[in-house]
């Protein structure tokens, strides 16, 4: 991944741990950060998010943590309702 960037003090709502990078996509061919890859555990689950080409890194990164939470909250869940996206992504 390119330029990749660990983010610090990454926390999501209900986790018992979260990791999160920040990364530009090669498929976009941006110079800037437009991805953003989240990392989170409950127990023995690992759920990872991807948000890949996003018109800019803050939208990315606001998506990809919004997916991460809506995940963990969905966890026990016989059923989950479908999660929004941004304006900016969604099509």
């Amino acid at each position: 991944l390119a330029n990749l960037k660990a983010t610090d003090n990454v926390a999501v709502d209900g986790a018992d741990s979260a990791a999160a990078f920040a990364f530009t996509s090669a498929a976009t061919g941006a110079s800037a950060a437009d991805s953003y890859r989240v990392l989170v555990s409950k127990g023995t689950l690992l759920i990872v998010v991807d948000v890949q080409g996003a018109p800019n890194g803050d939208l990315a990164t606001e998506t990809a943590m919004n997916l991460a939470k809506a995940q963990i909250g969905c966890i026990g869940q016989g059923s989950c309702p479908a999660p929004s996206l941004p304006d900016g992504l969604a099509g």
